[in-house]
């Protein structure tokens, strides 16, 4: 029974080792680990491999430590029995060079000439230590992973989240991690559920103006995710479509920007002459793209551009290319929908179903 070995570890507890001491905590505690004791899978191949050279070389005790702490690890079990200094040699040959062993580590182990690696990562020669050996069950140890005491937050105030300082303090914690650029894509992102099913405005029109004064691809992307809100969550489409008009001035190559803006403008506003303008301007770029990287996205986007110029009474060569195009790649969605349009004569049912068999995308 296992249990004991990790019962006072509380629920937080996430352990790391090789796949043998992972597989005893799966079966017998709750504890998540740092990889599936299995190797079907390549993730958890290389997190083994990772856990391997870490743990059963002869990696610096710090480099160990902050190996561990990037997992956010909290106790190691280790097998004693898989710590023989011969294969820790063998192995470490094909190691970085600060983790290989040598031939003089690990002899009269109990006599202390280092590795057991490090006595248990360094154990007592680092202050504050890094590691606390904590229980020992048959050849089994678990080492727990010491953390410095945090420094208390200031609660000077609360966090409200339609307060931009919310989300600024945020940002800032991010960007001593992460690249500012990351940051701001995952803010943007946090701004989606509190506009759908959240409906939540004041809340992200705070995450707005931070974005506005912080993101490095404002108007680009970031104005692009604040438009598409604004569109499908709050129906704001007037604030959509100077977001969509804003981003695509910044990055006038990203058809998908273009697509939701010339969506806006053929179904809200019915601006025949702007989405013949929009579609015309980009069908070069579209035709291009589907030469080079022909995909179902792209299919359904020259569709899109092609049922908007049909619309708007444009039926020459663009419009045409278009069409055929985007029928090479896919049968489904726009192309289905608007087949009538463009061929002008609706799809048989047989023909339908010859294009579910043949483009099973």
């Amino acid at each position: 029974d296992h249990r004991g070995l990790v019962g006072k570890s509380g629920r937080r507890t996430v352990v790391a080792g090789d796949a043998v001491t992972l597989s005893i905590v799966r079966m017998s505690t709750p504890f998540p680990v740092t990889a599936h004791p299995h190797y079907e899978h390549p993730f958890a191949r290389q997190r083994f491999r990772e856990a391997k050279e870490m743990l059963y070389g002869c990696a610096p005790p710090q480099e160990v430590y902050d190996y561990l702490v990037s997992l956010n690890v909290t106790h190691v079990l280790l097998d004693v029995l898989r710590l023989a200094p011969h294969q820790a040699i063998d192995l470490s040959k094909f190691y970085e060079p600060s983790r290989r062993c040598s031939a003089s580590m690990g002899q009269g182990i109990m006599g202390d000439r280092r590795p057991f690696f490090h006595m248990v990562f360094g154990g007592g020669q680092t202050d504050p230590p890094l590691f606390r050996p904590e229980h020992v069950v048959g050849p089994l140890v678990l080492v727990k992973v010491m953390r410095p005491k945090a420094t208390p937050r200031p609660t000077t105030r609360p966090v409200e989240p339609w307060v931009p300082d919310t989300w600024q303090l945020a940002l800032d914690a991010c960007k001593a991690r992460r690249p500012v650029a990351r940051c701001a894509e995952d803010l943007a992102s946090a701004m989606r559920p509190w506009g759908s099913p959240m409906k939540n405005r004041p809340v992200v029109d705070a995450i707005r103006r931070v974005l506005e004064q912080n993101a490095p691809e404002w108007p680009g992307r970031s104005a692009f995710v604040v438009g598409e809100v604004m569109d499908y969550s709050f129906s704001d489409f007037q604030q959509a479509q100077t977001l969509y008009r804003t981003a695509l001035k910044a990055q006038p190559d990203d058809l998908e920007i273009a697509s939701f803006l010339g969506s806006l403008l053929n179904q809200v506003f019915k601006d025949t002459a702007g989405v013949k303008a929009l579609a015309l301007e980009y069908a070069v770029k579209l035709l291009a793209e589907a030469k080079t990287n022909p995909t179902v996205v792209g299919a359904q986007r020259m569709c899109q551009a092609a049922s908007w110029l049909a619309s708007a009474g444009v039926r020459g060569k663009e419009t045409r290319r278009l069409w055929v195009a985007a029928k090479k790649i896919s049968r489904h969605g726009c192309v289905q929908t608007n087949w009538e349009l463009l061929e002008g004569k609706e799809l048989p049912w047989t023909q339908r179903l010859w294009h579910f068999v043949a483009y099973p995308q």
